[in-house]
């Protein structure tokens, strides 16, 4: 898959990258409908109604009654998008598997719920990985500054001479795709598993390269980035068309995105011919994120999902 991105988006992004082209509060801790797989029923939870435990599978011990392990949470970005979210989780657990540390997340407000909540319907699987404390985090444990700048990689290896029992990072977003390396297959394998009729999309095949197209706009134009307008959009598409079209092949161009408007027009004025195809996706983000992963043979993303 060759990856068109101004984001390396953490999921998308890791699937199977040959290369790279830069163009410019809530629910307890317990029942049904929790985090993880199938909910809270694949940990256990302890403690009262005003301090909840809950710990995956991984994580089967309480944390006072173990004195050896060693813990590591950072600031989330938990009012972001799922991609912010999911970037953040991925990056931390693998700092995580660096110092061997146990990671853990503070669930002290709603925010933080309907976080978890959104995460949990995309890669439940990534949630088992960590340890969920209800309560707000403890004033008197080591913070230290970690990745204050969003996308630049900063080694955890400088962390592994601190002994504290538990480390607090207060860095925000870990947006560099070097902090999992290595862990593409473990990451896919978290998401949630959606059958494949379900998209309502074309497929991948040898006779069928499916170009994925994500342009982010919406929260864009509110806080004054970058937006990639139709004429960017278009360049983009014809240079896809121009090295990602082979002999004998179709392509097929499938727009994702929070602007349906927008890719509906696109859809509707494109430039178009008998060996070119567009869909505009009217699915889900977690759906859209399972379907690139299996199908899209080339990604442009103009903003995360």
């Amino acid at each position: 898959m060759n990856v068109y991105s101004v984001f390396v988006f953490a999921v998308l992004a890791i699937s199977s990258v040959s290369g790279i082209i830069n163009l410019g509060g809530g629910k307890k801790c317990g029942g049904n409908g929790g985090y993880g797989n199938g909910g809270y029923g694949s940990g256990i939870v302890i403690g009262s109604s005003r301090n909840i435990i809950y710990i995956s599978k991984r994580h089967e011990k309480r944390v006072e009654e173990d004195s050896h392990s060693k813990y590591i949470y950072s600031n989330l970005a938990v009012s972001k998008h799922l991609g912010n979210n999911i970037f953040e989780l991925a990056s931390l657990l693998g700092i995580s598997r660096v110092l061997h540390r146990i990671p853990v997340i503070f669930v002290y407000n709603q925010t933080y719920n309907e976080m978890l909540n959104r995460v949990n319907n995309s890669i439940p699987g990534l949630l088992d990985q960590y340890l969920f404390l209800n309560e707000s985090i403890p004033r008197d444990v080591k913070s230290l500054d970690f990745n204050i700048k969003c996308c630049i990689f900063e080694n955890p290896n400088k962390l592994l001479s601190i002994n504290d029992r538990f480390l607090h990072l207060t860095g925000l977003y870990y947006q560099s795709f070097k902090y999992f390396s290595g862990m593409q297959n473990e990451l896919k394998s978290y998401l949630r598993k959606i059958p494949e009729q379900s998209f309502r999309l074309p497929s991948s095949s040898s006779k069928n390269h499916i170009s994925c197209i994500h342009i982010r706009r919406g929260d864009f134009f509110k806080v004054g980035f970058h937006v990639a307008d139709e004429r960017f959009i278009r360049k983009t598409i014809k240079l896809i068309r121009r090295k990602e079209t082979h002999p004998g092949q179709q392509i097929t161009f499938v727009l994702f995105g929070d602007d349906l408007p927008f890719l509906k027009h696109l859809q509707k004025t494109a430039d178009k011919d008998q060996k070119t195809n567009y869909f505009v996706s009217k699915n889900s983000v977690t759906e859209d994120l399972v379907y690139a992963m299996n199908n899209c043979d080339s990604v442009f993303i103009s903003g995360e999902f």
